[in-house]
């Protein structure tokens, strides 16, 4: 439709047919005016027309969504990931193929976006089958030469074996522990029925060259104990989560956890230092 001199419009327009009593036909008309809608939807096309090739034969997928948050265009990965075809992938909202996301939550990430922020997320993407796929997102707003916001691009990488691999090992991991705690476990018990034996015997024996050999092996039960307990203990700190610290507090804590741990040391500590990053 035109629209003053130079004002063309796009309109779309629904109609209904209705019927009363008299048998008189009415029909009933709904006019939109789509302009501003077609001219975003044909605006983000063209950043895909611009690196169709790219986008076409990349391995992640690749979805364009205008300022409402509804998809306009999806790469053939996109579609392969989610088992549908773009026409039917085109028009649907990131409600519709995210699992878990509100309505509040699309807004509050198109604020982002507005705002002119990028983020990275894990989410799960929801397959035709109803299968949720573990999904890491990177999504960047769009905007075109006035600045003005038209939406964003989202690239969706399936994490579904990054995942499978993390469970595997740390079923895996699980699973030596729990060998680990046995084997201490019986380990400890032999090496006390050898201590308490030994000790037995040296009470029990007068020659002192056999003396020296039963020393000798209760210095090896307690050595064999402290390895235990060693094993033990980096299994535990293999388990903490790192974080930042201040050096000399990270230093100090772990000298005075050495001087309770050995009760016969004396430590002496001087730190200095100085530009350090």
């Amino acid at each position: 439709m035109l629209r003053g001199k130079d004002d063309a419009r796009d309109l779309q327009i629904r109609t209904t047919v209705l019927t009363n009593g008299d048998n008189k036909i009415k029909i009933l008309a709904q006019v939109l005016d789509v302009t501003e809608e077609r001219r975003t939807q044909s605006s983000l096309s063209e950043y895909v027309m611009k690196y169709s090739t790219l986008v076409e034969t990349m391995n992640e997928g690749l979805g364009v969504i205008n300022d409402k948050g509804v998809l306009v265009h999806a790469n053939a990965a996109l579609c392969a990931m989610l088992d549908y075809t773009e026409k039917e992938l085109v028009g649907k909202t990131t409600t519709d193929i995210m699992y878990g996301l509100s309505l509040d939550a699309v807004f509050d990430k198109i604020k982002e976006r507005i705002a002119g922020k990028p983020s990275r997320y894990e989410t799960h993407l929801v397959h035709r089958s109803g299968r949720l796929i573990p999904t890491m997102v990177s999504a960047s707003p769009l905007f075109n030469e006035e600045g003005e916001y038209k939406g964003s691009f989202a690239i969706f990488t399936d994490i579904t074996t990054q995942k499978n691999l993390k469970k595997a090992l740390k079923t895996a991991r699980n699973r030596a522990l729990l060998y680990l705690v046995l084997m201490s476990h019986d380990l400890r018990n032999n090496l006390q029925e050898i201590q308490i034996s030994t000790e037995l015997l040296k009470y029990r024996i007068d020659d002192s060259s056999s003396h020296d050999h039963l020393e000798r092996i209760l210095h090896a039960v307690s050595r064999s104990s402290s390895i235990i307990s060693e094993t033990n203990t980096i299994e535990e700190l293999a388990e903490l989560s790192f974080c930042e610290r201040l050096l000399d507090e990270a230093l100090n804590e772990t000298v005075m956890a050495v001087i309770l741990h050995f009760d016969d040391v004396e430590f002496n500590m001087s730190i200095q230092v100085s530009d350090a990053q």
